[in-house]
């Protein structure tokens, strides 16, 4: 028997635990509160998707060609910009995570920097900086390399406005492993990518996982940056993905 604050004598569950309507106030309203919060997320989401299935707009979006080539074009890029986001990310989050050094915290800030700026300034960013009057705009198409108004850009605003969500989770599931266990495995003569291939990244696998995730949801859900490093003039080849979302918007 369990005796709470009140002095009310309460039988425990045959696990062991209190059930939590007779927790007394304080879980009471912990449960309440997030009741309400998963609540206040999620019927949203509920009601959009089961409207979709009940009028048939989802069935009928999904065998339209127009949809599925958006679709197609949408999962191609953001798959690219999340293998983009892995191979320089990774090492990012990791020397981020184990080293330190003068300008350690100024690095953070700037990975950090794409999560607040709005996708139309991200996108404006990135077309000073990688357009063809912007600053490295000039350079790059003097050696053949044309990156505005192609899908490659989309890639990149992808991999911009995405990869801080993979490189905070990374950062901080690799400083959550255990340093000893590290350096045991160093002690046994493993190297060090052996050691992070077979110990760190195993390790941190849930906050890898969980980086990817919100990585490739970011990716795929902002589109409006995008726009300024992808738009070319209406009825061109090269706009015919936007054609494609202009369409599906107009429906």
């Amino acid at each position: 028997m369990d005796r709470p604050s009140g002095g009310v004598p309460v039988r425990a569950s045959p696990a062991g635990r209190v059930p939590w309507f007779r927790r007394g106030w304080g879980s009471r309203s912990l449960a309440v509160f997030a009741g309400l919060a998963a609540l206040f997320l999620g019927l949203p989401v509920a009601v959009l998707v089961g409207r979709a299935f009940l009028d048939g707009s989802l069935a009928r979006a999904l065998t339209t060609q127009v949809v599925v080539e958006a679709l197609a074009l949408s999962l191609t890029t953001t798959a690219v910009s999340l293998v983009i986001t892995v191979a320089f990310g990774l090492p990012l989050a990791y020397v981020l995570a184990r080293r330190r050094f003068r300008l350690s915290g100024l690095v953070e800030a700037i990975v950090d920097l794409p999560l607040v700026l709005p996708p139309s300034v991200a996108g404006l960013a990135l077309l000073l900086a990688l357009g063809r009057r912007g600053f490295l705009g000039g350079p790059l198409e003097a050696v053949g390399i044309e990156i505005p108004f192609t899908t490659f850009a989309v890639i990149l605003a992808q991999t911009f406005v995405s990869a801080p969500f993979f490189v905070r989770s990374a950062r901080a599931g690799i400083a959550s492993v255990e340093r000893d266990l590290e350096d045991a495995a160093r002690v046994d003569g493993a190297s060090e990518m052996t050691v992070f291939r077979h110990i760190t990244v195993p390790l941190a696998g849930s906050a890898l996982a969980a980086g990817l995730v919100m990585s490739w949801a970011r990716s795929l859900g902002r589109v409006r940056g995008h726009h300024h490093v992808r738009r070319e003039p209406r009825g061109s080849d090269a706009d015919a993905p936007a054609r494609r979302v202009r369409r599906v918007r107009g429906r």
